[in-house]
């Protein structure tokens, strides 16, 4: 190893000079100051960190001594090697497709992990950490990492029509296909690419279904998609009672407007005021949910199919005890708004024009310029935005 550019040490218990196991490098590169290390641990030695601190101390001898670029080669199974490879500090860096013989012929994936001389100390840090405890349960399923033992069941998963239909392209993978994606899952996880999980039955441990959370890095976001076997789906939404369905709905819009996500928010109380206006459910929208207010008053905003029932909804949307009922702020003004300024002025937070809001309240042109005008003068603005914002100010709508 020594002749070649490389090195090989034992490694010794301090205490008894009990051979533990032995590391080294290989694959010498000197005109670009890199090589491989590597390591083995006897069985009697496993579990007690001897890798890590192997790993760790040639490395920091290799980089006092003029190497820039040491290499961690694993089989991509090997999990255990991964961790070792994070603990002494090296990071993912890709993986070599057929890169590593199989002994009675074949070849297979390896892993590499690369470390740089000035690479900061310590171990390296992972996006996706590890489940507490090996998995997590809610007391109703458990979810816990997906590996090679769980093939038979991701291929019979995969297999069933209804999951094959929601797949991107809908086409069955292939048996190979989900016995290298499972052998493959857990290096996944460390590398920080994706956390891919089973989910079990907690109280039969019945195979129910997967789930993947995929990791887009540098931007810390994330995905998650999830499949059930047919016989554990649940009904679909579309048989949930109307009220559920309203309330699940505006939640869903809720926190999409609270993610930024401001056109899905929008579509999505839109798709709830077409399904609530057939039956005139309104009390989905008008109860007290925080930032249910604002929302319906930036829909009306945008454009809405449904803005007269927005803008009754938005002035009857609930609201705690301590803040002003709608038209309570109203005596502020010098001169409050009739019942048909107020109606008009409900019209303005609208895209209509002036002849389309005459049209249809059936009265004429120059009857709603004149109420405009008056609604303007005693709201104190001089355009129809800021009369809109003036009356919400007001809580007038």
């Amino acid at each position: 190893a020594f002749a070649a550019g490389g090195a090989a040490y034992a490694v010794a218990d301090p205490g008894d000079d009990r051979l533990l196991g032995t590391v080294g490098l290989s694959h010498a590169v000197p005109q670009r100051a890199q090589a491989e290390i590597g390591y083995w641990v006897a069985p009697w030695a496993r579990g007690r960190g001897v890798a890590t601190a192997a790993t760790r101390a040639l490395a920091q001898r290799a980089f006092a001594t003029g190497t820039a670029r040491l290499e961690l080669v694993t089989h991509v199974e090997n999990t255990a090697s991964q961790r070792v490879a994070l603990a002494a500090g090296f990071q993912p860096e890709g993986v070599r497709r057929s890169g590593g013989p199989v002994r009675g012929g074949g070849r297979r994936d390896l892993t590499v992990w690369v470390r740089l001389a000035d690479d900061p100390p310590g171990p390296s840090p992972r996006p996706l950490p590890d489940l507490p405890d090996g998995r997590l349960t809610d007391g109703v399923v458990v979810l816990r990492p997906l590996g090679p033992d769980d093939a038979d069941d991701m291929y019979r998963l995969h297999s069933a029509p209804e999951v094959v239909a929601s797949m991107v392209p809908p086409e069955r993978p292939t048996r190979d296909d989900v016995d290298r994606r499972c052998a493959g899952a857990q290096s996944q996880w460390l590398v920080g690419r994706s956390a891919a999980v089973v989910l079990r039955d907690a109280a039969s441990d019945a195979f129910v279904g997967g789930c993947s959370l995929i990791h887009e890095a540098p931007a810390s976001q994330a995905m998650i998609g999830y499949s059930l076997l047919p016989e554990w789906s649940a009904p679909s939404s579309a048989d949930w009672p109307l009220p559920v369905r309203l309330d699940a709905a505006l939640l869903d819009a809720v926190l999409a407007a609270r993610s930024g996500d401001g056109r899905r928010a929008g579509r999505t109380v839109e798709q709830a005021l077409d399904l609530a206006g057939p039956d005139g459910y309104r009390r989905p929208f008008t109860r007290a949910e925080p930032g249910l207010r604002d929302l319906l008053v930036a829909h009306l905003d945008s454009g809405t199919a449904h803005w007269p029932t927005v803008s009754d909804l938005v002035r009857a949307v609930e609201v705690p005890d301590e803040r002003s009922p709608v038209g309570a702020s109203s005596a502020t003004l010098d001169e409050p708004l009739t019942e048909r300024e107020l109606t008009i002025l409900r019209y303005l937070q609208s895209i209509l024009s002036n002849v389309e809001i005459a049209a249809e309240l059936s009265v004429s042109v120059n009857t709603v310029k004149t109420h405009v005008r008056n609604i303007y003068r005693k709201l104190d603005a001089t355009r129809r935005r800021d009369a809109v914002r003036r009356a919400r100010q007001l809580r007038l709508i």
